[in-house]
């Protein structure tokens, strides 16, 4: 059984030629999700659903590589709209805990389907979801704990789907099993992968099609991690305690500086990821 396509709304145009990228703070949803699915996974849950954005057509309030994980109680965490469609997401999600079939969305709108599940800024996105266990959350959310620049690939396709991580020293990382694809056109993936990290920010997310052999197409999502942003915080008074925590929950590298030892303490700034006493 290949992973089920799903038309929510209307379908994905296939015209590309009016395109534009949204723009958003990718790295503050990927730590509130990975932090949030991991503890979903700790109390003793088996599986998470993580929906990925994974392409993007015309306008839309969140670009390549928005997720949205969901626990199996129906708790969410991130976002992939501005709330137009996650709670239709989020039915998906739970189809695709409960068979371990992954799914692509197609969402859209049209006149005569306004008062459904679309967006309403006009543009249309697909939406990869898939099914995590344990193992998968923790390699991926240990790998972007490091802070270094990484690339995610995402097979699109078959019955459980796929997903690798390179990091910056060339190193491929399986996050999970499933249906890979043939070695040549997994070398492929991996060598457009190691050039987004060598573009840096200047390269795009998105949806790369790789040709095998046999002519068989294969689409896998490449996302370049955005890189950590870092907050430096002078003094380490109990404003700090507050806004050390809050940086943190939104994705922030933080580091406290104060020479006094009674103030700069791993017991009032837990999540500072440095402290310097100095």
């Amino acid at each position: 059984m290949m992973g089920a396509t799903v038309s929510i709304g209307r379908d994905i145009a296939s015209d590309n030629a009016h395109r534009y990228r949204a723009t958003g703070c990718g790295e503050i949803s990927m730590q509130m999700v990975w932090d949030a699915m991991g503890s979903w996974l700790e109390r003793g849950d088996r599986f998470v659903a993580l929906a990925t954005v994974v392409n993007v057509y015309r306008s839309a309030p969140r670009p390549e590589g928005a997720m949205l994980g969901v626990s199996v109680r129906g708790e969410l965490v991130g976002s992939v709209s501005g709330g137009c469609i996650e709670s239709d997401v989020a039915f998906n999600a739970a189809q695709v805990i409960e068979t371990g079939v992954p799914q692509l969305l197609g969402i859209g709108i049209e006149d005569e389907t306004a008062w459904a599940a679309g967006l309403t800024c006009g543009g249309a996105i697909e939406i990869w979801v898939e099914r995590l266990d344990r193992v998968a959350v923790t390699a991926i959310a240990d790998l972007w704990k490091r802070a270094v620049p990484a690339v995610s690939m995402t097979w699109i396709g078959g019955a459980t789907g796929s997903r690798q991580v390179v990091d910056a020293g060339a190193m491929t990382h399986v996050a999970t099993g499933g249906d890979a694809p043939p070695v040549a056109v997994m070398d492929e993936a991996i060598g457009q992968a190691r050039r987004i990290i060598g573009e840096g920010q200047r390269a795009p997310s998105g949806i790369r099609e790789i040709i095998a052999s046999g002519g068989m197409v294969h689409r896998v999502f490449l996302h370049a991690w955005p890189r950590h942003p870092r907050l430096i915080i002078f003094g380490a008074v109990h404003v700090a305690q507050s806004l050390v925590r809050f940086a943190h929950e939104v994705g922030f590298e933080t580091c406290v500086i104060d020479p006094r030892s009674v103030f700069a303490t791993d017991e009032r700034l837990g999540h500072a990821g440095q402290l310097l006493r100095a």
